[in-house]
């Protein structure tokens, strides 16, 4: 027997072994995915468990499969930069248009509200492109470091592997407690359960598993040393690579003629971090020093990079990064250049003492400023910096370079630009002229972050410390309408008032500033001297349009025209809207502005009943403020939208709306009344008892303010639904006497009053009705109450034509029933029958089962019969299953419509559109888009 010593040059691969198991079940998940079915993977392991080499076949099986591949990884420095292990992942112009966005403009330069959320919606679409095209894979390796941004959206992504050609899969260490990792976790063992997702646990390999390794490292049969040895690893596949590797490089192995491969060592590696260490050994010192600095700039990074902060050329460091590949140190990536594993970048990064790895941060900062780099690549070194030493020292040049990237660095992380302002504040003397600059950047971090309070008490003082003589007009008076907005958002209006009043006394200011002065005056003076701010935005509007400022403009009609509104007056608002609307449209610096405008005006459509109008006006909206991040916008667009659907009877899609939007989580009172008051209609029990109970609990907590009143609404309903009609009455009649403007359930009221034959109570309704100030914009209310109590059916006809007009449905369903009873004391029975039919034909297209029930019951008692009609209950499944919205909805799938293209036609938000398409997929027993399509076109 002769024996052969074993050597092994550069990096050895980890062989995929002992992962039998999840390899079969990742390549099933991907044939399926290849096939038009998505799905959701995600690994669990502890560090150098195999969880990368699982990732790998997963991008092997991919580029074989001619699937799409998009690849990100979490960075430890990058968690404080949202979305940054995505946005790096896109290809072509697409990452250019998104990258702007976290920079807070747009291609447009339109500022951006919430670049993240404006963001994060640019991701989806391009995902939901590519999957148009092809299947696709997207993989998140170190979700553990992932930005709680980017898990969020890889959270949402989730769902679209319901619907689409998509596996989403990521990677992550156990034991990181965020919130956000256990909502993931969650979310993908509820899909497991319905056989959409898998989890895979790790554990360390079992013994046969190491064994079968080590032959594989080695090339032969180990001996009983060697796997005496192996077992130090505990069954960590990367620690047995680095082991044997280890072990090969220092001669240690041996391999006899019959391939039994035996160790004889003196010091071998006793951790994986010795393991490590001994593999930096193998390059020399001169390669580590900047292997030194490259694990500084994270576990990728650019060679460009890594140049600047070296002091080195790029073709200095070819051969040097060859050497450290050559070692296993370093692998080629997508862009650049990584650490074949996160642990040898940790390794090096412990090399070097605290405090020198901080003031080395800094001057690699200090580096890549002065190339010009990113604000992000910049800001994650002196990030890293604060939390090594808690502090950074003073310098001028980060001072000029905050000034500068300043408001940039706030679009794209607010969490850091309120440490480094804060930072560079407190080195900044009160005679440093910058020191303005520097305040009212933070200042507007803290009012980004939702800190108000504290965000004004930085402007203050910097407004009533500093020289503001020195300051330019525009950026003082920017400064001033900026903290007036957040002072007006606290509520504080004399506070508002005396800021415009000392603005306008600091200087002699031109006309065209004093326009904008005397507009934040007149919002001020409008919460409590009504009449004096209408005059003085009427002045303001005047002088604005004579010497051509577009804000002024805009804000003085906005003021005006939501005075109009709250006094009852749609038709004036709106034509003040119209000219707000063509005064700042087109103008990226007043995009916010319009987008008020354009809100408020939906709002208007809605007081004067123009439903059509309201739907096209709704989504206008949604889409401008998706393109900008604004979710108060959007929320405003989906409240909106609620009220359409529920006014109009769409109480099917209204269900489907609550369901994909978040309008149910700002527990608005209203909302939560009428949803609860649909799903009563529809007999949804479990449904409408849910909504009550959120009604209930958000009219708590908004006791004092009288939209929480309104609750009597539901308790009215719940009452009568259970056969209390004199309780549901007395219910009723507290809310109208306590309330100060109409609203429907006056017309309930006097329904219910006349009904139980207490005509006191019928006539004090009536007389509120009449009064209202709501009689010009909804003269049917007064119609129909005076006709309930007078059993007048002209009223009631009249009331029906204004109801049928304005689609309010639901109401016009009530007045026709009433019209037939009416008719039947009358003696009619023709006329009572025609309008019975027609009430319980809109009964059944809203779906009101209980409606339908107690109608054709009060009617039998009557005489009167309807026809063959009878509550139908939709099947649970099948195509017959699919409301008329889902059908829609499922033919337009089937031509290749993306879900943002069937909104566009729709006129709804591509949430809603999932939606559906969810139902659809449930209700057919379906997996994908796809068998959607297959379903539809074979469809006789």
């Amino acid at each position: 027997m002769s024996n052969g010593a074993l050597t092994t040059a550069g990096a050895q691969v980890q062989p995929l072994v002992g992962r039998t198991a999840e390899l079969a079940a990742l390549h099933g998940q991907l044939h399926e995915v290849a096939r038009g079915h998505g799905g959701v993977a995600l690994v669990i392991g502890e560090a150098g468990s195999g969880k990368s080499s699982l990732l790998r076949s997963v991008a092997d099986y991919a580029h074989d499969h001619d699937i799409r591949l998009v690849w990100a990884a979490g960075d430890e420095l990058s968690q404080a930069f949202p979305l940054l292990p995505l946005v790096d992942a896109v290809e072509g112009a697409k990452q250019a248009v998104i990258a702007g966005l976290l920079r807070g403009k747009d291609a447009d330069g339109v500022h951006i509200v919430d670049p993240v959320l404006a963001a994060s919606d640019q991701l989806i679409d391009w995902i939901d492109d590519l999957c148009s095209t092809t299947p696709v894979v997207l993989v998140l390796d170190d979700l553990h470091w992932a930005d709680s941004a980017s898990i969020r959206l890889w959270h949402r992504l989730t769902r679209k592997a319901e619907q689409l050609p998509l596996l989403v899969v990521g990677a992550m260490r156990p034991g990181y407690d965020r919130q956000e990792l256990a909502a993931l976790r969650r979310r993908v063992a509820a899909l497991r359960e319905v056989g959409l997702g898998m989890q895979f646990e790790l554990e360390p390999l079992a013994s046969d598993a190491v064994t079968e390794l080590v032959a594989e490292l080695v090339g032969g049969t180990p001996s009983r040393r060697l796997s005496q040895l192996a077992a130090r690893a505990g069954g960590n596949p990367l620690y047995l690579t680095e082991l044997i590797g280890a072990l090969a490089r220092e001669g240690s192995l041996t391999q006899d003629d019959d391939g039994h491969v035996d160790a004889t060592f003196e010091n071998a590696p006793a951790s994986l971090s010795a393991a490590i260490a001994d593999r930096l050994d193998q390059v020399p010192p001169h390669v580590q020093e900047v292997l030194s600095l490259a694990a500084l700039l994270g576990v990728e990074f650019s060679v460009g990079n890594l140049a600047t902060v070296a002091g080195r050329t790029v073709a200095e460091l070819v051969g040097m990064l060859g050497r450290a590949q050559s070692a296993g140190v370093l692998k080629t990536v997508h862009g650049g250049m990584a650490f074949r594993h996160p642990l040898i970048r940790d390794a090096l990064c412990e090399q070097v003492p605290a405090s020198v790895r901080a003031a080395l941060h800094v001057e690699m900062g200090r580096a890549l400023a002065l190339a010009a780099q990113p604000a992000t690549a910049v800001a994650r070194q002196l990030v890293a910096a604060i939390d090594i030493s808690a502090e950074l020292a003073s310098a001028d040049w980060l001072t000029d370079w905050l000034v500068t990237e300043g408001p940039t660095l706030v679009n794209q992380s607010v969490s850091v630009a309120k440490t480094l302002f804060a930072e560079a504040l407190h080195h900044t003397s009160l005679a440093d002229p910058r020191r303005f600059d520097i305040s009212v950047l933070l200042a507007s971090a803290l009012f980004r972050a939702g800190e108000f309070e504290a965000g004004e008490r930085v402007a203050t003082q910097a407004l009533t410390t500093i020289d503001t003589r020195r300051i330019d007009d525009d950026l003082l008076l920017d400064a001033y309408t900026a903290l007036a907005d957040v002072v007006l958002s606290l509520g504080k209006f004399d506070a508002m008032l005396i800021l415009a009043d000392e603005a306008r006394s600091l200087r002699d200011w031109s006309i065209r500033h004093l326009v904008r002065i005397d507009v934040l005056r007149a919002r001020a003076m409008g919460k409590f001297r009504e009449t004096e701010a209408e005059s003085l935005a009427i002045d303001c509007l005047a002088q604005a349009r004579e010497v051509g400022v577009p804000w002024a403009i805009g804000s003085a009609c906005n003021m005006l025209a939501f005075l109009r509104i709250v006094h009852y007056d749609p038709d004036a608002g709106m034509e003040y809207l119209n000219l707000g609307i063509a005064a700042v449209e087109g103008d990226p610096a007043l995009y916010d502005l319009y987008l008020c405008l354009m809100a408020n005006r939906a709002y208007a459509y809605y007081l004067m009943g123009s439903f059509d109008d309201l739907a096209s006006a709704v989504f206008q909206v949604r889409q401008l403020a998706e393109r900008v991040g604004n979710r108060r916008r959007m929320m405003q667009a989906e409240l909106f939208e609620s009220c359409r659907l529920f006014e109009t009877g769409e109480w099917q899609d209204y269900s489907v709306h609550l369901e994909a939007s978040d309008i149910v989580d700002l527990r608005e009172p209203l909302v939560l009344i009428d949803a609860a008051a649909a799903a009563l209609h529809c007999d949804d029990m479990e449904k409408a008892d849910r909504y009550t109970k959120l009604a209930e609990s958000a009219a708590e907590a908004a006791a004092g303010a009288s939209i929480a009143d309104n609750i009597f609404i539901i308790r009215a309903l719940w009452l009568e639904y259970q056969g209390k009609p004199i309780e549901a009455l007395d219910e009723l009649m507290k809310g109208v006497r306590k309330w100060d403007a109409a609203y429907w359930p006056v017309a309930d009221a006097v329904r219910l009053a006349v009904a139980c034959d207490r005509k006191a109570d019928a006539k004090v309704a009536v007389a509120f009705a009449e009064v209202t100030p709501y009689k010009k914009t909804l003269p049917g209310l007064a119609l129909l109450c005076r006709g309930l109590l007078d059993r007048d059916p002209a009223a009631l006809e009249q009331a029906a034509h204004f109801l049928r007009e304005r689609q309010l449905r639901p109401r016009l369903a009530m007045t026709l029933e009433a019209l037939g009873l009416v008719w039947v004391e009358h003696g009619n029975t023709g006329k009572a029958r025609a309008a019975l039919n027609e009430a319980l034909d809109l009964y059944e297209k809203m779906g009101a089962a209980w409606d339908i029930r107690r109608a054709r019951a009060t009617f039998r008692a009557h005489g009167v019969r309807a026809g063959s009609r009878a509550a139908r209950k939709r099947p649970a499944t099948g195509w017959n299953s699919l409301t008329e919205s889902e059908t829609i909805v499922a033919n337009l799938v089937a031509q290749g419509l993306s879900n943002p293209q069937i909104g566009e036609q729709l006129f709804l938000s591509r949430r809603t559109i999932e939606t559906h398409v969810s139902h659809i997929l449930a209700k057919l027993s379906l997996r994908g888009r796809v068998d959607i399509a297959r379903i539809v076109n074979h469809r006789p």
